[in-house]
């Protein structure tokens, strides 16, 4: 059993998936068990090996499903279960911490691609300060890459204790914060990232020919 904050007593989610409730379906139609369908979650966390490489061991593990199937029914499964643990993610990083730091980079998601008609999509993510007690990571996938994506990710929770967002020289951020003040009456301070400056002063150098000087005449020989 686990305890919330107000001292009640609950069963541990993940002893019933992992152990009584293994062997059960997460849905009423699948006949695949919710144990079974986790292992398969956890081998698609691995970004760096191919999916169609992990559907063929699995298969060779008596899995019958294809890649299709198996990645229709992972989408099912986060809908279902994952979605309200990722809201209260984020309302508790706005909540409960003081600084965040956010970024955004692209993405092609099959199917914001064939709704919107765009090549690629971005991801957008935070994670929470390093001096922060809290410690959480937060995604989510768009369409585009416009402030209005600080305005649902910020704006659409309550009670929101942020100070700082630490991001880099995108301007999205400063009207998005800006926005969400004039709207929200919400009051956040953006700081810059200092490896996203100096990629900036990397640029100038190298294209004034300054760094080549530096390279050949200025460093050491050994």
């Amino acid at each position: 059993l686990l305890k919330n904050e107000e001292g009640i007593e609950a069963i541990s989610p993940s002893y019933v998936i992992f152990n009584d409730g293994a062997e059960l379906p997460p849905f009423l139609k699948v006949a695949l068990g919710s144990g079974t369908l986790i292992d398969a979650i956890c081998e698609f966390s691995f970004l760096s090996v191919p999916k169609s490489r992990i559907c063929k061991f699995l298969q060779g593990c008596g899995f019958d499903l294809g890649k299709s199937e198996l990645i229709a029914l992972i989408n099912a499964f986060a809908r279902a279960y994952l979605n309200p643990i990722t809201k209260q993610i984020r309302k508790d990083m706005l909540s409960k911490c003081k600084t965040i730091l956010m970024d955004e980079t692209t993405l092609k998601v099959r199917e914001l691609i064939e709704a919107y008609n765009k090549k690629t999509c971005y991801v957008w993510g935070m994670t929470t300060g390093f001096t922060e007690k809290f410690k959480a990571a937060w995604f989510k996938v768009s369409h585009t890459r416009s402030y209005t994506n600080i305005l649902d990710i910020i704006g659409g929770v309550d009670d929101v204790n942020l100070n700082t967002i630490t991001a880099d020289g995108y301007s999205g951020y400063d009207r998005g914060l800006a926005e969400l003040e004039k709207l929200k009456k919400i009051v956040i301070e953006l700081s810059r990232c200092f490896t996203h400056c100096r990629r900036n002063y990397h640029e100038f150098l190298e294209g004034s020919g300054l760094l080549k000087v530096y390279r050949e005449q200025l460093l050491p020989a050994n």
